[in-house]
């Protein structure tokens, strides 16, 4: 839901004089040292709300362009499904090369990406499997540099919701 987006709420990190930080860095050191003081749960998925039929019903709507062969497998769209790639990647280290680490046929961070951006998956669940994975991730352990990627998705986010 919304209060998952991100992982500490827009405006819970801001400099002494209750601005939102300008610089990822000092956001980042902020960010982290609010996150150890208490990190906020995982909120359950809500029901299927269902209050009855359409009152006007749906007509179907056909598209028309060629349509690309997709691999669900990379980039699934099960919750389950989501949520086990997600699972392998923290069990597995949480790490990539840092070489190869933007390229999507790589088995890492950019296969959730897409369970991310639409949704699937909330920056809340991937800090909890990271951290349920590989504990010492929040202190430059492994995991850290997938961290850091997460907190500077927050601080985009962040800045966006500010301005």
């Amino acid at each position: 839901g919304a209060a998952e987006r991100e992982m500490l709420a827009p405006g819970a990190v801001r400099t002494g004089n209750q601005e939102m930080y300008k610089v990822f860095t000092p956001f980042k050191n902020a960010w982290l040292k609010r996150l150890k003081e208490d990190i906020p749960p995982c909120v359950p998925a809500p029901k299927i709300r269902v209050s009855g039929a359409l009152s006007t019903p749906l007509t179907p709507v056909s598209l028309n362009y060629p349509q690309q062969a997709f691999d669900a497998a990379l980039f699934p769209v099960e919750e389950n499904a989501v949520i086990a790639q997600l699972r392998q990647f923290c069990a597995q280290g949480a790490e990539e090369d840092e070489s190869r680490r933007g390229f999507p046929a790589v088995d890492g961070t950019r296969r959730l990406s897409a369970g991310l951006a639409r949704g699937g998956l909330s920056p809340r669940q991937c800090l909890h499997r990271l951290l349920a994975e590989q504990p010492q991730a929040l202190d430059g352990g492994p995991g850290s540099v997938w961290l850091n990627e997460l907190i500077w998705r927050e601080f985009y986010r962040h800045l966006m919701t500010w301005y």
